[in-house]
């Protein structure tokens, strides 16, 4: 993942929030995978009908795919959300609550959904960003994107810009994402263009690269985690389509594993759901208070109790994780590490575990 904002971020935490399950576009490899408005139908006596034997199935696939911790979280999203609407942020709620823990946070808006159909984002971000850091994952089809380019300080916000090339086409919004894309570069602000690395586009990658280099445009693919064609992956990647991709071999095989590995989830990064509820991730059902209400820090970092990870935050943001594990163990951590166990495995570029100063190791080994 690229470096967000600069190499030295301000902030001390992470506010990561799940934006509720309503999108514009319709991507297969999605874990939400349709709008609501196709979700829910009338029943004609007062009732919603959830649940067609179609939609059953495309669910139990879903957890399969994604884990069934991060598809409770988003189904109970799609079913609190039927009306297709997205609810307001509470700002000056938020604003209070971040104040109250003193610390600065980088706020995510990623997820279910499109975070720019959240009906006053502009308005809400221009007041976050005067103290905070804001990051999006946006397919930059809004025109909210550009509204919030011209208003809020590109110091203090950057841009996933999610490239889902089919919809794109097939909805007609590939100028529109090229051109949004052009006003954030031309504003200053830090931004990438990824795509999903899908098996399926395979044949197409070069293709697209040049489309894109031709626009002014370096696009990446990301890791694909789910199945096709009966295989999972990204497990199931072979070192061609790796390489085809652009992926790192290391992440692209192992990135997902982490049980017993270091982190930081409920020391310096929480998920808030659609709801507001504050958990450490996906994975970790407890609840650390509200994010309109008081956010609840626990006193040391963990390891991760699950043996595959969906939200890998370690590997996310290694700024964040190396202040944690500073805090927690003293100086001399070296960049974008992250542990097993017993402090053999180091994941990443680095694999210097003899770079730790002795009271780190030792407690890495405990």
């Amino acid at each position: 993942m690229p470096t967000l904002f600069n190499d030295n971020p301000k902030y001390n935490a992470w506010l990561q929030f799940v934006v509720p399950s309503v999108c514009n576009l319709s991507c297969m490899y999605c874990s939400i995978g349709e709008t609501n408005h196709s979700v829910v139908k009338n029943t004609g006596n007062g009732q919603s009908e959830i649940f067609t034997v179609k939609r059953l199935r495309r669910t139990i696939k879903k957890i399969s795919m994604f884990g069934i911790s991060t598809s409770l979280i988003l189904y109970r999203q799609r079913i609190s959300n039927q009306s297709n609407k997205m609810p307001p942020i509470d700002v000056k709620a938020l604003s209070k609550s971040l104040d109250r823990t003193r610390r600065i946070f980088r706020i995510g808006f990623t997820g279910g959904g499109e975070p720019f159909l959240i009906p006053n984002i502009v308005e809400a971000c221009i007041e976050l960003s005067k103290r905070h850091y804001l990051a999006f994952n946006t397919n930059l089809t809004s025109l909210r994107v550009r509204e919030l380019a011209e208003r809020v300080d590109p110091a203090h916000a950057s841009f996933h810009a999610s490239l889902h090339l089919k919809e794109l086409e097939r909805r007609n919004l590939m100028d529109r994402f090229i051109e949004t894309y052009h006003v954030c570069i031309d504003r200053g602000f830090p931004i990438y263009a990824q795509e999903v690395g899908h098996p399926s586009m395979l044949k197409e990658v070069e293709s697209y690269r040049n489309y894109f280099n031709n626009r002014g445009i370096n696009i990446s693919f990301g890791i694909f985690k789910g199945e096709y064609l009966g295989k999972t992956y990204p497990e199931s990647y072979t070192d061609e389509e790796i390489k085809c991709f652009g992926l790192d071999p290391v992440s692209a095989r192992h990135i997902y594993r982490q049980k017993g590995k270091l982190c930081n989830v409920g020391y310096n990064v929480f998920l808030a759901d659609s709801e507001g509820l504050i958990t450490p991730c996906f994975n970790i059902p407890e609840h650390h208070g509200h994010m309109y209400g008081k956010l609840h820090f626990q006193k040391k970092i963990r390891r991760c109790p699950v043996e595959v990870c969906n939200c890998p935050f370690n590997e996310y943001d290694t700024h964040l994780f190396r202040l944690a594990l500073e805090e927690s163990f003293g100086r001399g951590v070296p960049e974008g590490l992250s542990c097993d166990a017993d402090g053999s495995n180091i994941s990443g570029a680095t694999a210097g575990a003899n770079r730790y100063s002795s009271p780190v190791r030792s407690a890495l080994h405990h």
